[in-house]
């Protein structure tokens, strides 16, 4: 490709590379995708799209911005003056403030500096190729077409030159290149490599393969490649192939009358050229906005037919008064060729006629400021003609150029709107750089605007001291108050011949001056002001400038210590507003070499200064609590007088104030208190690709040195985090705000405070109501942060510590078993974050913790009972009986319906105590009721009654539960509204509320409505415990709440309690109720207790208070103490709880989400903690859409059909795992096969249980030793025989559902002591046919961690059980190591499917067993196998049932879909931690399987996955939620319209292909059927049908046979829409769940299609049948379609309609069942129908169909035909019948019968035919059944079932069992005896 050493197509190629032999050329071109940079050194563009900055230029730009000395002042000189006040501790801790702040600095440099990478030519034209824009020319390659672009590949290549040199645009050229191997992804790839200069395949020059052959011979017959820039230079130089060209125009010479020559005069005469030529496909891929002008007037053109102008040059117009000529030649040169040499283009486009004399040097100050004025207008044409590349070379140019003299430009300019953001932040960064320089220079720090400067104030990184910043603003102050004087009295110096120098700062008013400047001197940090005696601050603080003055300044100067002033500088002091000092460059030093001196030590970023500073003082004095307990302090656990960092404020009420943010979710935790008021603008909605990408840069950047050190200290963590955010959204090209998306994310709900878990990854240490937390602590991230212990223990914490920065990146590096050692309890160096975390503990007294216990012994669980202190008594735990629960839990059936309320309420299940039932119509049920909806102002309740809701659903359902609850159920009701003739709204709904007083007439009535509903479930059976008096009262106050509602202030329901309600009740004989108020959310419950519990009459009548949980994260559990300490005699009750409900939740019902479940589990456990006595859930059970009424929630079972899956799948295990067999009928089966009798017992052996019983073994030669080995397993005993005893007790193994494990246990147990020792499994091990194939190293350190180094340890079940597991990884990996050879971690392919075959032979199907050397060969490395690539292929093979997963959670549980690698690798991301090797593995090993399509389908995974004889558990049930999926039932309406609707269109295309093929033979039976005799004398005009045929062929010419086609289209299309839709329609309903359909459904499916036809296509025909027989008679008036049906009028095109139904209802009836057979009958061995298999079943099918029905159409026809003069007429079916049977006899009846069946059966069967294809074609998945016979179904493996009827009970699994140990655990063992030697 490209030019060779013979072919020079440009300058600038060398005469030396003609000596480069073609295979040299093509190791070049393999390297470039192997090194990663072409010939030229070029970086490639990158793979994914999207690169980061490698902050080079951020670099240069610190070079720039570093400290320059020497400004006059001695900094260091005043802060060593200061550093001696203070004593080495303090001066560490200054140390420490300033160091903190320079990584903040430096991230914060990284968060300014990122911006997007700009994309280069390289991508461009990948991108151009990619998306084929604005081609010329068409490449064919064996059948395949390319769009290209001439004037690249000509370029680029001398063979397309020479082929492509004559073509015009639009041409189409094949290409014939004869060169083996050659393939047409290959031929792909080298146009790809064209267009980017690099190979997009893996070619590796060392191996021998045929596309690497084929590269070879493509050079030698095409040449080598010069490099992309080489030929794109060229391009641009000698405009070769050029079709465009760029011209400049001026559009304003004539402007304002002035003459032509004036103008001319004024002209440039520097760039006389008006027009470039240039290349299409360069302008277009470079350039957005030259390739939208293309395509226009390539439009254009082709509008205006002006199809030669396409071949001719476009040229695109610019104005020139818009973008000057001299940029051409820059803008040509960064689209073609991405020029560094920016710079220099720029000089050299400058007009000398504006330039002046100025343009020799650009040196000084003036010419730089033009310089920059020419990068910003360039800069500007460059995004307007969206060229990315140009627009960041300007930014970098203008940064480069950025000086104290151009800095005031170029930030003002950057503020616009046609400025750059980019480069306003780099400017504003050197202004903070500079500031010292500005400072001391008042001319340019008075061009600085208020903005600017306030801007600069804000940072902690201004680069100048204190006093200079303040005496700047003062400056800056003055100098403008004098300039607002000046603009305000522009004559006041003059008319006093004053000057400004005249005019003193003494006569500026100092009130106006407070005010210009207050904001900003309000950011001097005037406690950081050195030296701390500074004359200038006393004499501003005088003048009254400084609010807030200095501690040492207030008093007297004489009375008070000097070191007063210090306290400003350090944390944790007397000051509660500390501000950290600036980062400014000389006074770190200074601080660093002072401590230096002190300590005779160098320091470095990672000392740790506390241990040395504790070294040198021999002791350690606890300055401040360790950052992981910060919060101790404030909760009195240090009592040096200390304060706190948070307020008292914020631990009173921490949640009106603030939030907690956690900023680290791996490496720190602290707790970033921010207002909750603060507002957040509206967040941008980023896709999810999108944001994991951001994460995964965050999650990276977070591990940089930088970021790791800013994350240490604990006050930098937030802003840190902060700012590594922000450079992750300016990177990808996001605005600022978008920070917040990636922020919110670690947003969390505090947690109870009177619980404090601290997880140590294996125990919780709890604090219980004896150390109550004070104050609302996040829980704890996963790893905390080191380096808080005394400094005695700094050096070996360091080594040890799991969780410090020091060692994470060595942790992830670890093996599993390094970390096991890490973590092991034996170690001596235990450190505090294994007792406790790094989490802010808030207890009332340090001691109790008793931190010195637990670093010296080993932390468990610990759990101490206090049975002296006793709290609230609970209540008990229940669930809502609401109509949608009942209704779909008594749809399931009644035994599933009863193992629900089991599970619920039964001994078995949860046991369930308590349940919740809504008193009328709730949120959750079907429609809007009460039980007195007929009359209004019924005040007698006449009219009350239950409803079937409470009748057929809610009340057999409690009464269910009552009768399996053990206890005594405490069920209590709740209203949601009254009547709506009660309400003031009139309505069920919205709001309104209960009319008049609450102890008028209604709410008496409201009353007695209670009583009702209690007596009415009192007759049925059920005596309620308690009631709320109103569900949400405060849902009532809003005007559309959709759902049952009614509102209820907290004084009216005090009121209708004491005065009405309660009395009524007492009277009534319910006066036990339990009266429970509010029953709203529970941050509004504080205000109903003080309401009512305090009200001496109400709080006689009320026990307790209920709550709901929905807006629990608004406020603290505290409400709940508060209420329960206050009212300690009433009692608290959690009344509804439910997930999905939040209104940003957008998956209302969430399967299998175990968050939610954790949500349920957190919020129980903090309400118990705070007094609660009980908690009820929401639904008991829902449907898979939540509720079907528009309040779609989620609930704690699983759902209807998911509910039934697992019932179904419980009863299986209940088959399998449960029953056991009978003892006497085992007995009887066991002395059958029993040879051995020993004192009238009879025993089993070996042979007679595994041969004779089991079946297996059976073979004359089998292996004696293996069957005594097996039979072991049973005999526990060991004694040689089987006890009838071990016989049972084995089945009862079989039982379990482990028992594959319990087995292989007794295998290895050789001696039966319960345990298994080194030497029982180094001897098992040793008799598997693995071991004799591969050895295994039993003193390997695998061996030495289970059994110990003295191999004395022995392992449980439960530890065998894992040892089992990991054993064959093990065993692979040593294999793998023996096999590598040369120590590089590589195996041949050959000896990679020996290890797999030997070793995990128990994964391996036989598709994968087959192609394992094929996979290995397509893996990186070529026929070599890495150790990584083997492990990831194991992991792959042990994790396909999740696979199958991931599939099917991204298909929706759709298994027909195929996937492409990246959709799975972004369904793999949401699910698990699937890797991306893995992946490639897995499509790898699908296209060795079949032919690779870069997609995988599900009935991949199942050829993939291993499958265990074993398994009797039924398939995941996302499966079973996808096989269920094949029935509509459970679908909406609108799908399954859209499923019709989509049937109907696919049908009427196919109807009319049918009807076109066979109209001719539809033509000839009609006019045969109308035929007449008998009315007439020798009228019999067609004897057969063939002289029908000719006869129409020879008066009416070959048209004739398609007479009447038109109208028979527009009929039949509906019609066999219609039909065929309305028989899948039909048929779907019909059919079972398990796919099943009986014969007569069928029938009926079929009748139901020709029925709904009828009436729709009768019209039609009629008119059809007119036309058709209208040839009969050439004479006579032309008949035609519109003058059929003005002649029939509307009842007339109904004529023959019970014909029709006699014909069509008997056709459909018999052809859709015959079709649906023949199509099974005539499928392959796969259940697959090939089209010729359609067509042949469509026609069978046809045959029997339209014969037996011929009659009818006869009729229908006659009915319909217009009878002419002398025929007989008909007046109906019966009369037509009567008179053709008497008139021309039986057999008239069947005329036109085998024209009808040539016609009927060949329609229907290209109809049914381009159906099924179409619908195999365009394939749209509505969740129903796909056509049989549409897919070919995947064999899988059969079970190993027993056929032995004496295998009863669990020896019904005993050869699953005993085969699963093989295919599970790969125990496999010598079948047969050994050949003698």
């Amino acid at each position: 490709m490209g030019a060779n050493a013979s072919v020079h197509i440009g300058p600038g190629t060398s005469d030396s590379k003609s000596t480069r032999t073609s295979a040299d050329a093509i190791t070049n071109l393999g390297h470039l995708s192997s090194n990663g940079f072409n010939a030229n050194n070029e970086i490639p563009s990158s793979p994914i799209g999207l690169m980061f900055s490698k902050d080079k230029k951020l670099k240069k730009l610190k070079q720039r911005f570093k400290w320059k000395k020497g400004n006059g002042t001695n900094h260091g000189q005043v802060f060593r003056e200061f550093a001696q006040l203070i004593n080495i501790r303090d001066l560490a801790q200054i140390y420490d403030e300033y160091k903190a702040t320079f990584f903040l600095k430096e991230l914060s440099n990284h968060a300014e500096s990122a911006r997007p990478i700009a994309s280069t030519i390289r991508n461009d034209l990948s991108e151009l190729y990619d998306f084929k824009h604005n081609n010329d020319i068409t490449l064919v390659y064996k059948g395949v077409d390319f769009p290209v672009h001439k004037a690249i590949v000509c370029a680029r290549c001398p063979f397309f030159r020479e082929l492509l040199g004559k073509k015009q645009f639009g041409a189409v050229a094949n290409v014939n290149l004869e060169i083996k191997g050659l393939r047409v992804e290959l031929f792909n790839d080298l146009l790809k490599f064209l267009y980017t200069g690099e190979l997009a395949g893996s070619y590796d020059p060392r191996s021998n393969s045929s596309s690497y052959q084929a590269l070879i011979r493509i050079s030698q017959e095409c040449g080598v490649p010069n490099s992309l820039s080489h030929d794109l230079k060229y391009l641009l130089e000698t405009g070769i192939y050029s079709d465009a060209s760029l011209c400049f125009q001026s559009t304003n010479n004539d402007l304002n009358g002035e003459s032509n020559q004036t103008n001319s005069s004024k002209r440039c005469t520097c760039f006389e050229q008006t027009e470039f030529s240039c290349h299409q496909p360069i302008l277009a891929a470079r350039s957005p906005f030259f390739r939208n002008v293309i395509i226009r007037t390539q439009r254009r053109n082709a509008t205006l037919k002006q199809d030669v102008s396409l071949n001719e040059r476009i040229k695109i117009v610019l104005d020139e008064t818009i973008i000057p000529r001299r940029f051409a030649r820059i803008l040509l040169h960064v689209m073609y060729r991405d020029s560094d040499d920016l710079m220099n283009l720029v000089q050299s486009c400058i007009c000398k006629c504006s330039a002046g004399a100025t343009q020799s040097s650009y040196k000084d100050s003036k010419d730089n400021q033009y310089l920059v004025k020419e990068i910003m207008d360039l800069y500007e044409i460059a995004r307007f003609l969206e060229i990315d590349y140009l627009v960041q070379s300007c930014e970098d140019l203008m940064i480069e150029l950025l000086s104290i003299e151009t800095l005031i430009p170029i930030l003002k300019w950057s503020e616009q709107s046609h400025g750059s953001p980019y480069v306003k932040r780099q400017a504003l960064c050197f202004l903070k750089e500079e500031f010292s320089s500005f400072a001391s220079s008042t001319n340019l720090l008075y061009q600085l605007d208020y903005c600017h400067l306030l801007e600069a104030l804000k940072s902690d990184f201004l680069e100048a001291s204190e006093l200079e910043i303040l005496k700047a603003v003062f400056k800056w102050g003055e100098y403008h108050l004098l300039k607002q004087m000046e603009e305000r009295e522009p004559n006041l110096l003059s008319s006093h011949s004053l000057t400004r120098k005249s005019l003193k700062k003494k006569d500026l008013d100092d009130d106006k001056l407070r005010e210009l400047i207050s904001e900003l001197v309000a950011l001097v940090r005037v406690g950081h002001i050195l030296p701390i005696d500074s004359e200038y601050l006393k004499h501003i603080a005088k003048r009254g400038f400084i609010d807030t003055l200095p501690p040492y300044m207030v008093g007297d100067d004489n009375s008070l210590p000097i070191n007063r002033g210090l306290t400003a500088w350090f944390r944790n002091r007397s000051n509660r507003t500390f501000l950290r000092p600036r980062y400014f460059t000389p006074y770190f030093d200074e601080c660093k070499m002072i401590l230096e001196e002190r300590l005779g030590y160098h320091i470095s970023c990672d000392d740790n200064l506390d241990s040395m500073i504790a070294i040198l003082n021999k002791k350690y004095v606890t300055q401040s609590i360790p950052d992981a307990l910060y919060m101790v302090d404030k909760a009195n656990f240090n009592n040096n007088g200390e304060n706190s960092v948070i307020s008292d404020g914020d631990i009173q009420s921490p949640v009106n104030n603030f939030h907690f943010c956690f900023t680290s979710s791996s490496s720190s935790s602290i707790i970033c208190y921010e207002e909750l008021d603060k507002p957040r603008p509206n967040l941008p909605i980023l896709e999810e690709r999108v944001l994991l990408m951001m994460r995964q840069r965050e999650q990276e950047l977070k591990t940089s040195p930088f970021c790791v050190q800013a994350l240490k200290t604990a006050h930098n963590r937030c802003q840190a985090l902060r700012l590594i955010q922000l450079r992750v959204v300016r990177e990808f090209g996001l605005p600022d705000v978008a920070c917040e998306v990636l922020h919110l994310r670690n947003f969390a709900r505090p947690p109870s405070p009177a619980v404090c878990d601290m997880d140590d990854n294996s125990s919780q240490v709890s604090f219980g109501r004896n150390d109550p937390c004070d104050i609302n602590i996040p829980p704890p991230p996963p790893r905390p942060a080191s380096g808080f212990l005394p400094s005695t223990h700094t050096s070996t914490l360091q080594e040890c510590d799991p969780f410090s920065y020091n060692s994470e990146l060595k942790l992830e590096s670890s093996s599993r078993y390094e970390l096991a050692s890490q973590f092991s309890s034996t170690d001596s160096h235990r450190t505090l974050s294994e007792a406790i975390p790094d989490i802010a503990i808030a207890t009332q007294n340090l001691s109790k913790l008793k931190l010195a216990n637990l670093l010296n012994k080993t932390v468990g669980v610990e759990v101490t009972i206090d049975r002296t202190k006793t709290f609230q008594t609970l209540l008990g735990f229940g669930g809502a009986f609401t109509d949608a629960a009942s209704i779909n839990i008594l749809k399931l059936g009644s035994k599933l319906t009863t193992n629900i309320i089991e599970d619920y309420y039964g001994q078995n299940g949860l046991r369930y105590s308590m349940s919740r039932v809504p008193i009328g119509g709730s949120d959750f049920s079907t429609r809007p009721y009460s039980y007195d909806d007929n009359n209004k102002d019924d005040f007698d309740l006449k009219n009350f009654k239950l409803q079937p809701e409470d009748i057929h659903y809610k009340i057999p359902l409690i009464k269910q539960a009552i009768k399996v609850s053990r206890n005594k159920l405490k069920i209590f009701a709740s209203p949601w509204s009254a009547p709506a003739w009660m309400k003031t709204n009139g309505k069920l709904n919205g709001k309104g509320s209960l009319k008049g007083e609450p102890n008028g007439k209604y709410y008496k009535t409201w009353a007695k409505y209670f009583i009702k509903f209690f007596d009415a479930y009192k007759n049925n059976g059920i005596d309620f415990w308690g009631l709320t008096i109103q569900n949400e009262p405060l849902d009532g106050i809003f005007s559309n709440f959709p759902f049952n509602c009614m509102a209820m202030s907290e004084k009216q329901q005090r009121i209708f309690i004491f005065d009405t309600l309660a009395p009524l009740l007492n009277v009534s004989g319910y006066g036990e109720l339990k009266i429970m108020i509010s029953d709203d959310q529970r941050p509004f419950s504080l205000n109903w207790a003080n309401s009512i519990f305090s009200h001496p009459k109400a709080s006689q009548y009320v026990a307790g208070l209920a709550f709901h949980w929905y807006l629990n994260s608004f406020t603290t559990p505290k409400i709940l103490d508060d209420i329960h300490n206050k009212y300690p005699n009433f009692f608290l009750l959690s009344s509804e709880a439910c997930e999905g409900s939040g209104p940003f939740e957008k998956e209302k019902v969430s399967l299998g989400n175990w968050q939610r479940a954790e949500s349920y589990a957190l919020d129980i456990i903090e309400d118990l903690q705070h007094y609660t006595a009980g908690w009820i859930d929401w639904n008991l059970a829902l449907n898979l859409e939540g509720a079907n009424n528009g309040n779609d929630l989620d609930s704690t079972t699983l759902k209807k059909k998911l509910l039934e899956k697992l019932f179904k799948h419980a009863s299986c295990l209940e088959a399998s795992h449960i029953n056991r067999a009978n003892p006497e009928r085992l007995r009887e089966i066991f002395k059958k096969y029993a040879t051995i009798e020993k004192d009238g017992e009879h025993f089993m052996t070996a042979d007679n249980f595994i041969r004779s019983y089991l079946g297996l073994y059976t073979e004359p030669e089998y292996n004696e030793k293996t069957v005594k080995l097996l039979a072991n397993i049973v005999d526990t005993s060991k004694d040689g025989l089987i006890s009838f005893q071990e016989f049972e007790a084995f089945e009862a193994i079989l039982c379990k559902p482990d028992a594959i494990y319990r087995a292989a246990f007794q295998l290895f147990d050789t001696n039966g002591s319960g345990s298994i020792t080194f030497d029982e499994f180094e001897e098992i091990i040793k008799k598997t046919t693995l071991y004799s194939k591969i050895p295994f190293d039993f003193k390997s350190e695998f061996v030495q961690l289970h059994f110990g180094a003295n191999h004395k340890r022995t392992v449980s079940y439960g530890e065998f059980s894992q040892v089992l597991v990991d054993f064959h990884d093990e065993h692979a990996i040593q294999a793998f190591k023996s096999r590598d050879s040369t120590k590089q971690g590589v195996i041949s392919a050959v000896d990679f499917s020996d290890i797999m075959i030997n070793c995990k032979s128990h994964l391996l199907t036989d598709d994968v067993r087959r192609n394992l050397v094929a996979v290995a060969g397509a893996g990186t490395g070529g026929h070599q196998v890495t150790f990584p690539f083997f492990i990831a292929f194991n992991a792959l093979l042990e994790n396909m049932e999740l696979v199958k997963r991931i599939f099917l959670s991204y298909t929706k549980g759709n298994s027909h879909i195929e996937i492409t690698k990246e959709e799975f690798v972004y369904a793999s991301q949401q699910m698990s931690q699937i890797t991306p090797l893995e992946i490639d593995i897995l499509f790898q090993l699908s296209g060795s399987i079949h032919q690779s399509t870069g997609r995988i389908s599900y009935q991949d995974l199942e050829l993939i996955a291993p499958n265990h004889p074993s398994k009797y558990i039924l398939k995941p049930i996302v499966e079973m939620k996808s096989s269920d999926k094949t029935g509509s039932g459970e679908r909406g309406v609108g799908l399954q319209l859209l499923e019709s609707a989509y049937r109907f269109t696919l049908g009427s295309i196919a109807g009319a292909t049918g009807a076109t093929v066979v109209y001719p033979i539809d033509l000839v039976k009609t006019r045969m059927q109308n035929q007449r005799t008998g009315s007439v004398i020798g009228e019999l005009m067609y004897r057969n049908s063939w002289d029908c045929a000719k006869k129409v062929i020879r008066h009416e010419g070959i048209f004739g046979l398609y007479r009447g086609l038109l109208p028979q289209l527009v009929g039949v299309c509906p019609e066999k829409a219609i039909k065929l839709t309305m028989n899948d329609f039909v048929r779907d309903k019909l059919t079972s769940k398990t796919g099943e359909i009986a014969f007569a459904s069928e029938c009926i499916a079929g009748g139901c299609a020709g029925a709904s036809q009828v009436m729709f296509t009768n019209p039609l025909e009629i008119v059809k049948i007119r036309l058709q027989v209208a040839g009969e008679i050439t004479t006579g008036p032309k008949v035609s379609a519109l003058g059929v049906i003005r002649e029939l009028g509307f009842r007339g095109l109904y004529k023959g309609s019970k014909a029709c139904f006699l014909r069509d209802i008997p056709f459909s009836a018999i052809y859709f069942p015959v079709y649906a057979n023949c199509k099974l009958k005539f499928a392959d061995v796969d259940g697959h129908n090939s089209p010729s298999s359609l067509l042949l079943s469509a026609v069978i099918a046809g045959v029997p169909a339209a014969y037996l029905v011929t009659p009818a159409d006869v009729i229908k026809t006659r009915l319909q035909v217009a009878a002419r003069a002398g025929q007989t007429t008909y007046s109906g079916v019966i009369d037509a019948t009567r008179k053709i049977l008497a008139e021309e006899g039986f057999g008239a009846l069947w005329k036109g019968g085998p024209a009808r069946v040539f016609r009927s059966a060949p329609q229907f069967g290209f109809t049914l035919l381009t159906y099924e294809v179409l619908q195999r074609t365009f394939y749209i998945d509505f969740g129903g059944r796909r056509p049989t016979g549409s897919e070919t179904i995947v064999p899988t493996s059969t079970e190993t079932k027993s056929h032995n009827p004496d295998h009863i009970g669990g020896y019904k699994t005993a050869l699953s069992t005993f085969s699963g140990m093989e295919s599970k655990f790969g125990l496999y063992f010598p079948k047969f005896r050994p050949i003698a030697s």
